[in-house]
């Protein structure tokens, strides 16, 4: 039987909240001091130091019956993440079911902007249903892990980039 969806069963924020705290927890495992910020913060849930650096962290879950990372574009439609900087990064959460542990992916933000722009654009210039032009007005960003698995099997767990 197919799981129902966490936004169908209505704790899709506990879901979320659970993503921050994961990455959370396992950059304190790894003896990093970490923080996260109050809710409603814009831009970033977490940040992180290590030594002399700091990271700039924004937290992004799927589910693990999710076709993929969902973002809403919001403000000017030619970017989804707002005030990307070079210490930004983006921690990609695959919430798997218990008793299995969650999956990390850890991108530059400035990553993760290109791959949804590209995406968006392509699906823009595909035509919809009965052949309908598409609207450039949707605000709904997809990232599917099948369509970058490469990158993202490179990026799987490797905590170290956040320092590099």
């Amino acid at each position: 039987m197919k799981e129902k969806g966490t936004l169908k069963k209505g704790t899709h924020l506990l879901v979320s909240n659970s993503a921050e705290y994961f990455v959370m927890a396992e950059l304190l495992r790894q003896e990093i001091v970490t923080g996260l910020l109050p809710r409603n913060t814009p831009n970033y849930d977490i940040i992180a130091v290590k030594g002399k650096k700091t990271a700039k962290i924004r937290v992004k879950y799927k589910a693990q019956t999710s076709g993929g990372w969902q973002w809403t574009a919001k403000g000017h439609p030619h970017f989804v993440l707002k005030d990307i900087t070079k210490n930004d990064f983006t921690v990609l959460v695959n919430i798997t079911s218990a008793p299995l542990s969650p999956e990390y992916f850890i991108l530059k933000s400035s990553e993760v902007e290109k791959i949804l722009q590209k995406g968006f654009e392509r699906w823009v210039k595909k035509p919809g249903k009965r052949g309908k032009p598409r609207s450039k007005s949707n605000k709904h960003r997809l990232l599917r892990y099948e369509k970058h698995q490469k990158l993202l099997d490179s990026r799987r767990g490797k905590w170290e980039f956040l320092w590099e």
